[in-house]
């Protein structure tokens, strides 16, 4: 739903790197992208956390709507995996720090102490990033929920990636943290044996 450019801001000797994510033209107009993608900088931006990436802007330039988020160098934990096993030290640090970062999310509170936990409900490998100094970050909160939010989800709708869904998730069932957890594991279970866990011939067999 989006594309990615590198930003430079550049002001009397300062310049800094970022990511800018842009909706993609021909879903700008579609409401529902364009509440999903203004959802996703309404959360993120509540988030920091070294284990989460950065959501440091949201706007809109000429119609067109954009994140401005923390700058990553590395690859995601399923292009780390996919070149071969690795050494279960490493897979365990790295799993490790997405815990912390999810452990924050699902223990998030507002600025007055109220409790707004936040449900990613899409981790896999593909958003489990791992930078070159060995820092892992949460990518990609398009999906995510405020469990102090209800009106979110419409009935039948299911959001994610089915291999690495919690079964309640799949039900459509409320959610809370331990779907993320659930999802983490199966993380884990991949990155370890080196093969798909639920991954099937099609999504009803998943």
């Amino acid at each position: 739903m989006a594309e990615l450019f590198i930003g430079r801001m550049v002001f009397q000797g300062f310049a800094k790197i970022f990511a800018i994510k842009r909706i993609l033209p021909h879903l700008a107009q579609d409401r529902q992208f364009t509440q999903m993608f203004l959802e996703e900088g309404r959360i993120a931006g509540q988030l920091n956390h070294p284990n989460v990436c950065q959501v440091f802007e949201l706007g809109e330039v000429d119609g067109q709507l954009y994140l401005a988020m923390e700058y990553l160098e590395g690859v995601s934990l399923d292009e780390l995996t996919s070149h071969g096993r690795i050494d279960p030290r490493v897979i365990s640090g790295i799993l490790a720090q997405a815990a912390d970062g999810l452990h924050y999310a699902h223990t998030l509170r507002d600025h007055a102490g109220a409790a707004t936990p936040v449900v990613h409900r899409d981790i896999s490998p593909q958003n489990l990033f791992v930078t070159v100094d060995g820092v892992c970050k949460l990518l990609d909160f398009g999906v995510s929920k405020m469990t102090s939010d209800p009106s979110r989800t419409k009935s039948g709708v299911i959001k994610g990636k089915l291999p690495y869904m919690a079964p309640e998730q799949i039900r459509g069932d409320q959610l809370d943290g331990r779907a993320d957890v659930f999802s983490l594991g199966v993380c884990a279970w991949e990155a370890l044996a080196g093969e798909r866990l639920f991954d099937r011939p099609s999504d009803y067999l998943t």
